[in-house]
């Protein structure tokens, strides 16, 4: 009996490491598909709201990204910073909540890839929360190079929509486009008790 004890007390352990290792980040929001890839405005106000799904740490954002140029030796693509931004009575707030950049070094030429983005600070978001994120590319633009994002028609992301641009107290245009993208999170703490109240329970009956 107390090896049959030890057997499963192993198990759950070794399953909580596999959650705490395997499972460190998961996904929340996710709108996969793209038909074509497009620039956005230069000015940092294009983006894709969503709705948070739970309630935990916002990591990060994942977009469907590649890089355009001019022809030549002109340089392709551009470092971005992707903003978190509320939304407030339908449209995104001025305020940034917080931000996350990537190189360019990691963006690939007329080649569509996902690319991760970590924000410098977890969001803690609620679960039915309203956000945006906004992407301001850092290159200028034209003969600098800029970038080419993942959008979908036919609005198949239903809580949020892309938006090209949006100025405070003006609903946004609702086109039916999404912008491929995925929201990177933390488990769901519940996850992580659970196994280790399991844990805590055999440990006591031993």
């Amino acid at each position: 009996m107390r090896a049959a004890r030890n057997t499963c007390q192993y198990i759950i352990m070794l399953s909580f490491l596999m959650f705490g290792s395997a499972y460190a980040n998961q996904i929340d929001q996710s709108q996969q598909s793209y038909i074509t890839t497009a620039d956005l405005a230069r000015d940092g106000t294009s983006g894709q709201t969503f709705t948070a799904g739970l309630t935990c740490d916002l990591l990060g954002i994942r977009l469907v990204v590649e890089g355009s140029k001019w022809s030549g030796d002109y340089p392709y693509g551009s470092d971005f910073t992707v903003n978190l931004r509320p939304v407030i009575n339908g449209t995104p707030s001025d305020n940034i909540l917080t931000s996350g950049t990537l190189s360019k070094d990691d963006i690939e030429l007329n080649t569509p890839q996902w690319l991760e983005i970590l924000f410098d600070t977890p969001y803690q978001q609620t679960q039915g929360e309203l956000l945006a994120f906004t992407i301001l590319e850092l290159s200028g633009g034209g003969g600098n190079g800029w970038n080419q994002y993942g959008m979908e028609f036919a609005n198949p992301y239903l809580p949020g929509q892309q938006f090209y641009g949006f100025e405070q107290g003006e609903p946004l245009t609702n086109g039916g486009i999404d912008m491929a993208f995925e929201t990177i999170v933390t488990p769901e703490p519940a996850t992580i008790l659970l196994l280790a109240f399991g844990i805590t329970l055999l440990r006591k009956k031993q």
